[in-house]
């Protein structure tokens, strides 16, 4: 079973991944085949997800100063 450190660690991995695969995608060029509307909404999930991204290293950091 993992502990709830390890799963934060997964859930940042994970996260990550799907950040840079929807950053791969809106630098690719291939934004401009979707509506304009679409593009809006990756930029405001894009952001959300960076936000989540800080908060899960926020997590991480505290339970990593806290556990030493």
């Amino acid at each position: 079973m993992d502990t709830y450190i390890e799963r934060l660690y997964q859930e940042r991995s994970e996260l990550r991944r799907l950040i840079n695969n929807l950053e791969a995608f809106i630098i690719s060029g291939k934004v401009a085949e979707i509506a304009v509307v679409q593009l809006s909404l990756l930029n405001i999930q894009h952001s959300a997800m960076k936000t989540y991204m800080a908060c899960l290293e926020e997590r991480i950091s505290w339970i990593e100063r806290t556990v030493a």
